[in-house]
């Protein structure tokens, strides 16, 4: 099992202060919602006037979350900003604007914002969207995480597991499974019990949970498969299927 990787995978960490990372030309409006962040328990990492120091901070920072304005000061705007900086940091971001017009909010949908509020805000309004977001985020990269925990087992597992639809198709298998039968996962994936000549109708009599179920059984009864060093016995493999 390829442990090294399995040892770089972190455990979920518990609950933290969500540190936030402000995008606002405006000394007085960046100021205000820097109070209202930090009343409800919010740490602000930094405040940026300009995509470029945003930039700068989100890279130094490794901010949760990102609250940018889109107009900033310079040649470029916080929808470049955000773009430049989710290139490299996966990263939640909500912008806030005082421009509702289509042109503004298509622009800035394209970078997938997790919410776009209109300015003058209500504080329970950013409240509620920087919770939602943060914990989407958080919910996302738990599954990722897992996703990729489960991978590794069974992708290293010493026994063959292999997943098939009630067809007969693979849909895949570890590397065990393609030591077990001869094939490379890409001829596994797509083909067929029958056409990979894999069993025979006597050793398709083993799972008989499932059998009665497959739509091919008729056609397998009536063949008589030449057996082959390929051929996989059902006692020494698990198996797994999925409707």
């Amino acid at each position: 099992m390829n442990c090294e990787r399995l040892i770089k995978l972190q455990p979920i960490k518990p609950h933290k202060k969500v540190k936030i990372l402000i995008a606002e030309d405006e000394t007085i409006v960046a100021k205000d919602i820097e109070l209202a962040l930090d009343k409800r328990g919010y740490e602000v990492v930094g405040i940026a006037r300009t995509a470029k120091k945003a930039i700068a901070l989100a890279k130094k920072k490794k901010p949760d979350l990102l609250l940018f304005d889109i107009m900033l000061r310079g040649n470029a705007d916080g929808i470049d900003a955000a773009k430049q900086i989710l290139e490299r940091q996966d990263i939640p971001l909500i912008f806030l604007t005082a421009y509702t017009d289509d042109n503004t909010l298509a622009c800035a949908q394209a970078v997938a914002p997790h919410a776009v509020i209109a300015k003058p805000f209500d504080e329970n309004e950013l409240y509620i969207n920087i919770e939602i977001a943060h914990s989407k985020h958080t919910f996302k990269k738990m599954l990722q995480d897992s996703e990729e925990r489960l991978y590794i087992l069974f992708e290293y597992a010493p026994d063959a597991y292999y997943l098939n639809n009630l067809k007969g198709n693979f849909i895949d298998g570890n590397a065990a499974a393609e030591k077990l039968t001869g094939y490379h996962r890409s001829e596994l994936i797509g083909n067929n019990f029958l056409k990979l000549n894999l069993l025979s109708p006597t050793q398709l009599q083993k799972p008989q949970y499932y059998w009665p179920r497959m739509p091919w059984r008729r056609q397998l009864d009536r063949m008589n498969l030449p057996y082959k060093e390929k051929m996989v016995h059902m006692s020494r493999s698990k198996s797994r299927h999925t409707l």
